[in-house]
C-alpha cells in the first residue's frame, strides 16, 4: 500500500468534531454520512470514518469544499469506535488504515471494485495489490488464505463458533488484529509486532514459535510477553514455546546440557538432555519450598514432518535464558571440536 503515515500524523484525526471543523485541513462534507474529510494537500483528501452506529456507507471518490474545489479521496482512516456493517471503497483510495477496527464478532466487511488498482480479493480476503498487506482476511478451517509474502496483517479471523488454526509465516512483521477461537497459532519466524489490542477477546489454545536458527530463542518468546492482550495466557504452562536449532550431537558426545527437574517425585534430580532432542522451551514460574523460581517448561522431542508428535514435557528450574546459553555453548564447542 502507499504509505501516508507521515501525512496522517499531521492531521487532527483524534480531535473533537468542533475542533476538526475549525481546523484548516477540514473539508465541508454532507453531514448525513458519518465521515469527516480532511485535506492532505491541494488535490488529495483523507476520509475519516467515525460512525458510532450500524450503517452501510460508501466513501465517495471525490469531495468538494465550500469553494467547490474538488479533492480526490486517497486515504481511509477507520476510527476505533466505528461500528459499520459495510464500507465501500472507491478506486481512488490507495491506503486503508484501521481495518482491524471493523473486525469483531459482528460480521463486517470492506468492499472494493474488481478493477481497483490498489486492492484485490483472493477468495473472501482483501489484499493490497502487491500482496504485502492483508487488509481483511477470513479464516475457515481448511480454507485459510495464503499468507506467504504478507508483511502486515491488518485484520484476520473468523466470526463463527468454529475453532480454527492459523499459520503466521516468517514474512509477517506486524499484526493489527486476530479474531476468533484458535486451536493453535504457529509463528514460523521472528515474532511480529502486535498492536496493543491485537488479541482482545480472542481465544487461543496453544501458541508455538519456530525461532530461526540465528536468533536467541528465549528472546523470541519474551517478545510475546509484551503483548497486553496475552496477559491471560502468561499464567498457563504450555502456551508459549520457542523452537531452537538442533545440533548433530550423538549420545555420550558433547551435545548434552544438564538441567534440574522440578516435579514432586524427582525434585532436584539432574536431567541430561541431548540438545538435538530439545524441541521447545518456555518460561514458567515454579514454586520451590517457600519461594517462586523463574524456571521453564521444557519439551523434549524433535519437530519433524508430523507436528502432532511433540515429545515429553518437563519442568526445570533453569530459566529460558540459562537454557539458551547452555545450548549456544554446546553448539559452539561442537563447531570448534
Amino acid at each position: 500500500m502507499v504509505d501516508y503515515q507521515d501525512i496522517l500524523s499531521r492531521l487532527p484525526l483524534n480531535a473533537d468534531e468542533d475542533e476538526i471543523i475549525s481546523d484548516p485541513s477540514y473539508i465541508l462534507n454532507d453531514v448525513r454520512y458519518p465521515i469527516t474529510y480532511l485535506r492532505i494537500n491541494d488535490t488529495e483528501a483523507c476520509a475519516v470514518v467515525h460512525a458510532t452506529y450500524s450503517y452501510s456507507i460508501s466513501v465517495e471518490g471525490d469531495v468538494s469544499d465550500c469553494d467547490s474545489k474538488t479533492y480526490v479521496v486517497r486515504v481511509i482512516v477507520i476510527k476505533a469506535n466505528a461500528k459499520l456493517d459495510n464500507i465501500f471503497i472507491p478506486n481512488s483510495v490507495c491506503t486503508i488504515y484501521g481495518a482491524e477496527n471493523v473486525f469483531s464478532i459482528n460480521r463486517q466487511n470492506i468492499y472494493v471494485e474488481d478493477d481497483n488498482p490498489f486492492f484485490e480479493y483472493r477468495g473472501k480476503n482483501l489484499f493490497s495489490k502487491d500482496g504485502e498487506d492483508l487488509i481483511h482476511g477470513h479464516l475457515k478451517d481448511g480454507d485459510e488464505p495464503s499468507l506467504d509474502g504478507v508483511r502486515t496483517i491488518h485484520a484476520l479471523g473468523w466470526h463463527h463458533e468454529q475453532v480454527v488454526s492459523c499459520r503466521i509465516p516468517a514474512s509477517v512483521n506486524k499484526i493489527g488484529r486476530l479474531v476468533g477461537k484458535f486451536g493453535s497459532v504457529t509463528f514460523e519466524g521472528t515474532i511480529p509486532e502486535f498492536s496493543p489490542d491485537a488479541l482482545d477477546g480472542t481465544m487461543i489454545e496453544s501458541i508455538t514459535v519456530f525461532t530461526p536458527k540465528d536468533e536467541n530463542h528465549a528472546a523470541s518468546v519474551r517478545a510475546l510477553m509484551d503483548v497486553p492482550s496475552l496477559e491471560g495466557y502468561r499464567r498457563r504452562d504450555d502456551i508459549l514455546f520457542a523452537s531452537h536449532a538442533t545440533t548433530l550431537a550423538v549420545p555420550k558426545a558433547k551435545g548434552y546440557i544438564a538441567l534440574t527437574r522440578a516435579d514432586f517425585e524427582h525434585d532436584g534430580d539432574t536431567l541430561f538432555v541431548n540438545t538435538s532432542w530439545i524441541a521447545t522451551f518456555s518460561p514458567k514460574t515454579i514454586r520451590r519450598s517457600d519461594v517462586d523460581v523463574q524456571g521453564s517448561r521444557l519439551l523434549i522431542g524433535l519437530h519433524g514432518d508430523n507436528d502432532n508428535i511433540r515429545g515429553v514435557c518437563y519442568d526445570v528450574y533453569e530459566s529460558p535464558e540459562e537454557i539458551d546459553e547452555q545450548i549456544a555453548c554446546v553448539q559452539k564447542n561442537m563447531l570448534q571440536g
